[in-house]
């Protein structure tokens, strides 16, 4: 039972970044093939350690090498869903960026992730992120176009515009 808890515990500390894998075979599990899953994993890992490159970069302050870094994760061209690994590894970047006041900058990844994700929940997302960055920096009619672009994507229906708010 110790062992399990303990496996459990490591497995939490070692998968906690946006790019993590989720699980790692190795490949005698699979057989010695070489498939379209060992590419995106080998995408997801490079993502990943360059994930936590650009949050290094962050926290020493280096803003130029940011950019260049996420670039790299963009040019991977993430495919088979994982586009909301890219949505939440933009947004967590982009919150930092807010939290130090790197507002142009947070723009450029936001406006960059946008332009390469076609899901409308991660188009969402991302929509209200640029919207919270607007608002952040006193530009409140950027906001609200964001954040109205944001609500277009989620219409409310019918049923639901006909009900009692209360």
């Amino acid at each position: 039972m110790k062992r399990v808890i303990a496996y459990f515990v490591l497995a939490g500390m070692l998968g906690t970044g946006a790019f993590a894998q989720p699980e790692a075979r190795s490949p005698q599990e699979d057989g010695p093939q070489l498939t379209s899953q060992d590419a995106d994993k080998a995408k997801l890992q490079f993502a990943a350690a360059t994930h936590d490159l650009i949050l290094t970069f962050l926290a020493e302050g280096d803003y130029q090498a940011v950019l260049p870094e996420f670039r790299k994760i963009l040019a991977l061209d993430l495919e088979n869903g994982f586009e909301d690994r890219l949505t939440q590894g933009a947004w967590q970047i982009v919150e930092e960026l807010r939290a130090q006041g790197r507002y142009d900058l947070a723009h450029q990844i936001i406006g960059e992730t946008l332009e390469q994700v076609d899901d409308i929940d991660n188009r969402f997302d991302l929509l209200i992120l640029q919207g919270k960055t607007f608002k952040d920096q006193g530009r409140y009619q950027d906001a609200i176009l964001s954040l109205q672009k944001a609500r277009q994507l989620r219409p409310q229906s019918e049923d639901s515009q006909n009900k009692d708010p209360r």
